[in-house]
């Protein structure tokens, strides 16, 4: 038992010693302004036209992994990037220009989800999405309910304005429905069932 106590402390000390001589430099500092400006610069190919099965405009995650497709959290922290970098830098005109492809995200969503609550997790540009639906929607993974959030998050950046939302809003009760009744309901993190 000694040795094995004495054996893990000379190893620690030894680790931490050789980590501190060749300790990596965590100064990323130095990699913030090009950082940003190359953000700055290519914001606009997040944003993506309607077409296909998106009838909104729409904004992809700023990857080359996800060209031309909606994800449900993807859109949702993408749009929250995308505010600060437009507070940050944009003008008047840009943060207008933006507001079509942010709500477009959840509006492409809300198009493909019907009374019974079930939307998809990602959404491509082929037309027949539906034909995807699972018999039991409870069987697959399906839309988070992250996108409540993200369309709280645009309604307070317009100053409390949901005129946008109002042709779609049903859709959104039936999805935070089912998430309510058939889905949340039977997982066993307390706090999902507690706070819907």
């Amino acid at each position: 038992m000694k040795k094995t106590l004495l054996c893990v402390i000379t190893l620690f000390a030894l680790s931490t010693f050789l980590y501190s001589k060749n300790k990596p430099d965590l100064n990323y500092k130095q990699y913030d302004k090009i950082m940003r400006e190359n953000i700055y610069k290519d914001y606009k190919k997040m944003y993506r036209e309607a077409g296909g099965a998106f009838l909104f405009p729409f904004l992809t995650p700023g990857s080359d992994n996800y060209p031309d497709a909606l994800w449900d959290w993807d859109s949702w922290l993408s749009n929250i990037a995308l505010r600060q970098l437009l507070l940050d830098k944009g003008t008047e005109k840009d943060k207008k220009e933006a507001v079509i492809y942010e709500q477009g995200c959840i509006l492409n969503f809300l198009s493909f989800c019907k009374s019974d609550g079930w939307m998809p997790v990602t959404l491509s540009r082929k037309p027949n999405i539906m034909s995807e639906k699972p018999k039991n929607i409870n069987d697959v993974n399906m839309h988070k309910p992250c996108i409540a959030q993200h369309a709280a998050f645009l309604i307070k950046q317009d100053g409390g304005n949901a005129e946008w939302l109002r042709d779609k809003f049903a859709n959104l009760q039936y999805f935070v429905g089912a998430l309510k009744i058939d889905i949340i309901a039977k997982l066993p993190v307390f706090f999902y069932g507690r706070s819907m």
